[in-house]
């Protein structure tokens, strides 16, 4: 991969994985197994890259890579990493994109409101909301 083809996954990568990484732990319930899930989309994305269409939006190709992992890895575990069925995925998946919008605006305000909070209370709420 070239170092103009790097910078743009990176680039892409950045932005889309709060909303990957969400709808994944929303799919996959195990936060280890959730872990390994998007670590291995990243991974296919990577390897993946130079077949990516860049007149479409990236999360949403992102977003059905994410989708194949999950139904892989459910697949190949006898001990499923959720318990939800394919159609439950994939609607999960659709219900996902419609509110990825506002949960990018939600993420802004709560960087905005952060500025104003300090020290223990900033803490708590990192805690809350960008740890959990």
């Amino acid at each position: 991969m070239s170092d103009p083809s790097q910078e743009q996954f990176t680039r892409l990568w950045t932005a889309a994985h709060p909303a990957i990484a969400g709808y994944v732990s929303a799919v996959v319930t195990d936060p280890h197994a959730a872990d390994d899930v998007l670590q291995q989309v990243a991974l296919t994305l990577l390897r993946k890259f130079a077949e990516y269409d860049p007149a479409r939006p990236f999360t949403a190709w992102a977003m059905g890579m994410a989708k194949t992992a999950i139904l892989s890895e459910r697949r190949d575990r006898a001990r499923a990493l959720s318990r939800l069925r394919p159609a439950t995925v994939e609607s999960l998946e659709q219900v996902w994109q419609e509110i990825l919008p506002t949960v990018d605006a939600r993420r802004g305000a709560l960087n905005e409101c952060l500025r104003s909070v300090s020290g223990r209370s900033r803490e708590l709420v990192v805690l809350r909301y960008e740890e959990a």
